[in-house]
C-alpha cells in the first residue's frame, strides 16, 4: 500500500471517530403515531414507544405531549422520557375524527418533509380519538400495540377490504385532479380496536363515511379486485317455486343471502354525454356461491340464470345509492370527474369546478355477474 492510500485510509477513520453515535437501546422508536385536536385548538399526540432493553428484551411504552405544532407535540413528549424519540420507524398514523374533519394537509405535510420518515407508514382515522384507540389497545393483553394496528391494516389491505392507504397512495389521491381520498376507520368493539368502516374525503377534509362492505364498489373501478367475500341480499320471491317445503316461519321470509366470493371483479366508466353530464359505468363480477341462507334449487341452468339477474339488480342497486351518497357529500371517490376532465379540450377544469359538477352527473351502472361454481346450499 502506497503512501497516499495510507494517509486516506488514516483520513476516514478520523473523520468516522468524530461522527455522534447512538446505540439502538438510547432510542425510543416512535412505532404507532396519534393525533387529536383538543378543545383548546391544540394537538395532542399519543404515541406507541417501542424501546430495546440491554438483555435484547423489548418493551413497549405510551408517551403523549400537547402543542401546537407536531413537530413541538414529539419534543414535548420527549421530556417525559429517559430516552430519544426516533421517528423513523412509524408504522401507522392515526388522525382523530374531529382533527379530519379539519383537514389532514396540514398534519400530512410535516411527515412527508422529513427525510427520516417512510412515506410507506399506514394511515388511518380514529373514532371518536386516536388516543382512545391506542390506550384501548395497550390495555388489552391479548394485543401487542406494537404489531397489532398496523397487522390489522396489512391484513384487510391483503384481502382487498380496504383499498391502498400509505401515506404515498393518500398523498397520490389528494393532489390528483378528478378524484378524492378516502381512508380506514379504526374504532372500539368489545374492547379491541377494529377497522368499521372507510371515510370519505372532500380534498382534504373528513366529510362521511361508508361501510367495509361497500368499499369494493369503490375499489373496482380503480383496479381489479380478486378474492374478496361479499354478501347479497336475494328477494325470495322469483324463486318460491324452486324452494323446498318451507314451515310458516320461513315462508314469511322475503329474502335470502348469499355468501359470495369473488373470483375478479372489474369495471370501466365512460362518458356518453358531455354536455348533459351521463355517464356509463360496465361492470363484471365473477363468483362463486359459496352459501346461501334458503333451500333453493339450483341445479337448473335457468334458475342459475335468474340468481345472477337478481344479484345483477342488488349490485346495481348498491352502485345508485352509493352514487347518491357521495353526491351528496360532494365527495367523488369513483373518479368521475377525471373521466370528465379528460374528455374537455383546451383548459381543463380543476377540483372547484369538478366538485360542483359532480352532485349533477347522472350514470347508468350496467352489471354483468357470472356465477362459475355452487357452493353449499343448506
Amino acid at each position: 500500500m502506497n503512501r497516499t492510500c495510507v494517509m486516506i485510509l488514516a483520513f476516514l477513520i478520523f473523520l468516522a471517530g468524530c461522527v455522534p453515535t447512538k446505540t439502538i437501546e438510547d432510542l425510543g422508536i416512535i412505532n404507532n403515531y396519534g393525533v387529536d385536536q383538543l378543545e383548546n385548538g391544540q394537538l395532542k399526540s399519543t404515541m406507541v414507544i417501542y424501546k430495546f432493553a440491554k438483555q435484547n428484551e423489548e418493551t413497549s411504552q405510551i408517551v403523549s405531549g400537547e402543542a401546537n405544532t407536531m413537530k413541538r407535540v414529539r419534543q414535548i413528549a420527549n421530556q417525559y422520557t429517559s430516552f430519544e424519540l426516533a421517528p423513523g420507524s412509524i408504522q401507522l398514523a392515526l388522525f382523530g375524527a374531529e382533527l379530519a374533519k379539519q383537514g389532514l394537509s396540514r398534519y400530512l405535510d410535516p411527515l412527508e418533509r422529513d427525510a427520516k420518515i417512510s412515506d410507506m407508514m399506514y394511515l388511518a382515522i380514529a373514532e371518536p380519538t386516536a388516543e382512545k384507540i391506542i390506550l384501548t389497545g395497550n390495555k388489552n393483553p391479548r394485543i401487542n400495540l406494537n404489531r397489532y394496528l398496523n397487522d390489522l391494516i396489512k391484513q384487510n389491505k391483503k384481502n382487498n377490504v380496504i383499498p391502498d392507504v400509505r401515506l404515498i397512495d393518500f398523498s397520490n389521491e389528494y393532489f390528483k385532479i378528478g378524484r378524492d381520498p378516502y381512508l380506514p376507520i379504526l374504532s372500539i368493539k368489545d374492547n379491541q380496536p377494529i377497522i368499521s368502516s372507510v371515510a370519505l374525503f372532500l380534498d382534504d377534509q373528513l366529510v362521511g363515511k361508508i361501510p367495509l362492505d361497500k368499499v369494493y364498489l369503490i375499489s373496482m373501478l380503480h383496479k381489479p379486485i380478486k378474492k374478496l367475500d361479499i354478501q347479497a341480499a336475494i328477494p325470495l320471491k322469483p324463486f318460491k317455486e324452486h324452494m323446498k317445503k318451507q314451515s310458516t316461519k320461513q315462508q314469511s321470509r322475503k329474502y335470502a343471502y348469499a355468501d359470495l366470493s369473488l373470483r375478479k371483479g372489474k369495471a370501466k366508466t365512460k362518458l356518453l354525454d358531455s354536455q348533459n353530464l351521463k355517464f356509463q359505468t360496465n361492470v363484471k363480477l365473477s363468483v362463486d356461491l359459496m352459501e346461501l341462507s334458503e333451500e333453493i334449487d339450483l341445479r337448473d341452468p335457468k334458475v342459475i340464470k335468474k340468481f345472477e339477474k337478481e344479484i345483477e339488480n342488488e349490485v346495481k342497486s348498491q352502485y345508485e345509492k352509493l352514487l347518491a351518497y357521495t353526491q351528496k357529500l360532494g365527495a367523488d371517490p369513483f373518479g368521475y370527474g377525471v373521466v370528465y376532465r379528460t374528455h374537455q379540450k383546451g383548459n381543463k377544469p380543476g377540483n372547484d369546478k369538478l366538485h360542483e359538477i359532480y352532485p349533477n352527473i347522472d350514470v347508468d351502472f350496467n352489471v354483468d355477474v357470472r356465477i362459475l361454481h355452487h357452493g353449499i346450499i343448506p
